[in-house]
């Protein structure tokens, strides 16, 4: 592990680092290298994804915050890709539970998006983890938010899709 960033504490790893996530070595095409800011050793607890829409309904935000919130509760940290809509209630659950989220990022860890998540985005990092297979400094391009799915459910032991 190399400090990237020191300004922004942004560290990259490589898949070939012993405290790469374990979980991520296994999948199908794993990413090479991933930066973070926060505790990497939250992608080695018992973790659910919460994704869905963005455009979700009221019920489906409730459901998804509920049921992160309550699986936080109980020790399983809530991994989601920090979209509006889902994602978002997904952390915001775990977070007011006092659990533990990461936001894999569709951009690099150092990108807001979207914008209206810098809070949100704060406060993962403080208390969470914020990763990427994005350097920092990369925008968020369209096809990067599918890749990144991979990683959410490659760090899932289940998905909830709400």
């Amino acid at each position: 592990m190399k400090n990237f960033k020191e300004e922004k504490h942004i560290l990259e790893i490589c898949l070939s680092d012993v405290a790469f996530p374990e979980l991520l070595k296994t999948i199908k095409n794993p990413p090479s290298k991933l930066y973070y800011v926060g505790n990497l050793d939250l992608c080695n607890t018992p973790c659910l994804a919460v994704v869905g829409s963005r455009k979700a309904t009221p019920y489906g935000k409730w459901a998804a915050y509920h049921i992160a919130k309550r699986a936080a509760e109980h020790g399983v940290t809530i991994v989601s890709g920090m979209a509006s809509g889902i994602d978002s209630c997904g952390h915001m659950g775990a977070l007011d539970a006092g659990g533990n989220t990461i936001a894999v990022l569709g951009c690099g860890p150092d990108v807001c998006y979207p914008r209206t998540n810098r809070e949100l985005m704060d406060r993962i990092s403080r208390t969470g983890l914020i990763l990427s297979e994005y350097p920092p400094g990369s925008p968020p391009l369209q096809g990067q938010f599918p890749a990144r799915n991979r990683i959410i459910s490659g760090l899932s032991y289940g998905v909830l899709v709400a």
